[in-house]
């Protein structure tokens, strides 16, 4: 593990997947979930260079199909630890024989950490080290603990709004859509939710959300600004939610395999970066 601290905040992270692993303050609360088997291994995967399913598994690029699996394969990476430092840690991840396979593509792709007080900022840069354009999408999958369940827990958005969710069947969007019970700019949670997987909400005007119990403890702060889309998931019955946000979007029912026409696709030119940074606060 690489550990990065502050007075206010301990944070370890795996270079497997330049995943999360634990989060805690000066008092050594942990804020992630801490990956239970039995329920969900995961604490905070990496996604990258595609966010949810593909059609098929698969995307087409240049007349041929290129298999990828949910998520991309990032998180089920060894990183390279580029730079260590007291507050900040670099993870580096490059194309080679393997990925080609799977992803015709050269580029960079690095996962930066660095602490300031009581927020972790976590930043998503990609570099184009090949000699054409390169598509990609991005996004986090950050786990926080709920002690207690679902029902202590509510999600605060900034700004008023009407917010509908869509649906997924498989890999893909199916195009259905139901609107969510808001008490204000407050979404309570509850298990059944989440009995047809995640909370799709793309392109809300809400670019902060905070995820409080009733008890008014602990509060997070996720910041995405610049970020496309908003999910958020956990499993019925466990003790975590995931606020997700994403620089893409999973395939929609019916849309074609090619990979430069997927929705909220990342165009990227030869030599050129492009990076998002959400920014989480601890309370």
């Amino acid at each position: 593990m690489v550990q990065i601290k502050n007075d206010f905040l301990t944070v370890e992270i795996n270079p497997f997947g330049a995943e999360l692993y634990s989060i805690k303050n000066n008092s050594d609360y942990e804020y992630l979930w801490q990956g239970n088997p039995e329920v969900w291994s995961g604490r905070a995967p990496v996604l990258f260079p595609i966010v949810g399913g593909l059609m098929d598994d698969e995307f087409i690029y240049n007349g041929k199909a290129y298999k990828l699996e949910k998520h991309g394969f990032a998180r089920l990476s060894d990183f390279e630890v580029e730079l260590v430092e007291d507050e900040k840690a670099v993870f580096l991840l490059k194309n080679n024989d393997t990925l080609r396979k799977q992803y015709p593509f050269e580029f960079e792709f690095r996962v930066i950490f660095v602490l300031n007080k009581n927020n972790l900022e976590v930043e998503y840069r990609v570099t184009n080290t090949d000699d054409k354009d390169i598509y990609f999408s991005f996004g986090a999958h950050e786990a926080y603990s709920c002690t207690g369940g679902l029902k202590n827990y509510y999600v605060e958005f900034e700004k008023d709004e009407a917010l509908s969710r869509y649906f997924v069947t498989g890999n893909f969007i199916n195009g259905d859509t139901k609107a969510l019970p808001m008490e204000g700019k407050k979404l309570y949670m509850n298990d059944e939710f989440f009995e047809d997987d995640a909370i799709i909400l793309p392109d809300i005007a809400s670019k902060k959300v905070w995820i409080k119990n009733i008890d008014n403890t602990h509060t997070i702060t996720v910041d995405y600004n610049g970020f496309k889309n908003l999910l958020i998931w956990t499993k019925p019955g466990a003790e975590y939610l995931c606020i997700e946000p994403w620089d893409g979007i999973p395939d929609f029912l019916g849309c074609g395999k090619e990979i430069e026409n997927k929705k909220d696709i990342v165009t990227l030119s030869k030599g050129t970066e492009y990076s998002l940074t959400h920014t989480i606060t601890f309370d």
